[in-house]
């Protein structure tokens, strides 16, 4: 059954009389506001003086004086219209990173000299500080070319174009080298044992034998799965426990159905699991944070395993392209790659590693007997 469009015309009985009446709600200064009027027009109105009075409050700064936490404040409650997840997430780096080092700063004495102080404060005052430092820098940028196109105390932003690549060089130096996380079979099939019996289960399945993404995993229903021809389908992912479309069409996809995931999902059509293969008592989906602090790190800690849930996908992708020598547009397919140029840059080392291992392979089965040069 197709998605229905929600109708905002609505209509009401009162005292023997019907009344109808336009009701819509929109977000304004980061707010999401119900706003209720006679008819479409009325309502377009509204909303435009909502819309204006945000604005003026904008106007009335002293372009002079304002700081970067005053700005901020209004960029959170800009009205454009974003994704939630884009509002929480520059809400939370201007709270967490940016207004500790720059909100009594002056929007109009920033400098570049400024900037990049309080980039290297962050890098080294915070674990895993070149990564909060890239998400600073990203919402900064917007932060300052938002101010620029209002023409508010700046033309043009002071953040400069090469700072952070500058940064992530000189830090990316500077650190002692980790080895990368790699789940080998030996893990793969303990994770899998342990994991046996247990609801989440299929999850792990779903990512060690088919590749899919932890958000793929938890939005996966039950219509996706065609028992008949083995195939999974691909269409949504969770987040936040909301379902959404994938993000891309390579994104949507069929990946092949094992056998051994197969009889684990008849042996749940059982159980009354509502739509989901995965769910909450209630027949919900479950979120990815409630999955992993309650399951997946608890396993990984008593399997003494410093893994990522992203890990068991790498599994997947590097065990097709090296055991099971599967050529890399297929496993492209399947990982939901956007061109088989990102799974080979994503598994250089596998390809690599599996290339050398071949080199020889035909030279050994024509001439068995031949012994090592």
């Amino acid at each position: 059954m197709g998605i229905q469009r929600k109708i905002h015309l609505s209509r009401i009985n009162s005292n023997g009389k019907s009344y109808s009446y336009y009701r819509k709600s929109i977000t304004i200064g980061g707010k999401r506001r119900d706003v209720r009027a006679n008819n479409k027009t009325e309502w377009d109105q509204k909303v435009t003086q909502l819309k204006k009075k945000f604005e003026a409050g904008l106007e009335s700064l002293d372009h002079k004086k304002v700081t970067i936490g005053q700005l901020g404040q209004f960029f959170i409650e800009d009205p454009a219209p974003l994704r939630k997840k884009t509002i929480e997430e520059r809400e939370y780096v201007l709270r967490a990173y940016i207004f500790p080092e720059l909100a009594d700063r002056k929007l109009a004495s920033l400098t570049d000299d400024l900037i990049e102080a309080s980039y290297r404060r962050v890098i080294r005052n915070h674990d895993n500080g070149l990564k909060k430092c890239e998400r600073m820098n990203k919402i900064l940028r917007r932060l300052l070319n938002w101010a620029g196109r209002k023409k508010i105390a700046i033309n043009i932003s002071p953040l400069p174009n090469g700072l952070m690549k500058e940064l992530r060089v000189e830090f990316k130096n500077s650190q002692p080298y980790v080895e990368e996380r790699v789940l080998s079979r030996r893990d793969a099939q303990l994770i899998l044992h342990n994991s046996s019996g247990t609801d989440e289960e299929i999850i792990i399945h779903l990512q060690i034998l088919h590749g899919l993404r932890i958000g793929e995993a938890l939005a996966l229903r039950h219509e996706d799965i065609d028992l008949i021809n083995n195939e999974i389908h691909v269409r949504y992912q969770s987040r936040d426990g909301d379902l959404t479309p994938v993000k891309t069409e390579r994104s949507r996809r069929s990946v092949p159905l094992q056998k051994r995931t197969k009889l684990l999902l008849l042996q749940q059509y059982r159980k009354p699991q509502g739509g989901w293969v995965y769910s909450t008592l209630d027949g919900l989906p479950i979120r990815y944070s409630n999955y992993t602090y309650r399951f997946f790190k608890p396993l990984m800690k008593r399997l003494n395993l410093n893994l990522r849930t992203h890990d068991l996908r790498r599994f997947f992708a590097s065990w097709r392209l090296s055991e099971g020598k599967t050529d890399i547009a297929t496993v492209s397919q399947w990982l939901g790659h956007s061109s088989p140029s990102v799974t080979l840059d994503c598994y250089v080392k596998v390809i690599s590693e599996a290339r050398s291992k071949s080199a020889a392979a035909i030279g050994d089965a024509l001439y068995p007997n031949d012994k090592a040069a």
